[in-house]
């Protein structure tokens, strides 16, 4: 089955549904999925991705910020 899974920013930094993706793709793709994750180029850790093997990552980048909270 292929599956998409959509975030606003992948980093480690950002924690709960970024953990939540990260972790979720690599148990589909443990069990046969071909996962994509769309995000955005936003504190996008490019290292954290490539971390997930076989899981296509497509960062789009940026044009406005709007709705993503700041780390305080």
């Amino acid at each position: 089955m292929r599956i998409l899974q959509v975030i606003p920013y992948f980093t480690p930094k950002r924690r709960g549904d970024v953990n939540v993706v990260y972790n979720l793709s690599k148990q589909l793709v443990s069990r046969g999925h071909e996962v994509t994750v769309i995000t955005t180029d936003f504190e996008f850790d490019e290292g954290y991705a490539k971390s997930l093997a076989r899981v296509r990552i497509i960062p789009f980048k940026v044009i406005v910020r709007i709705g993503i909270p700041n780390l305080a």
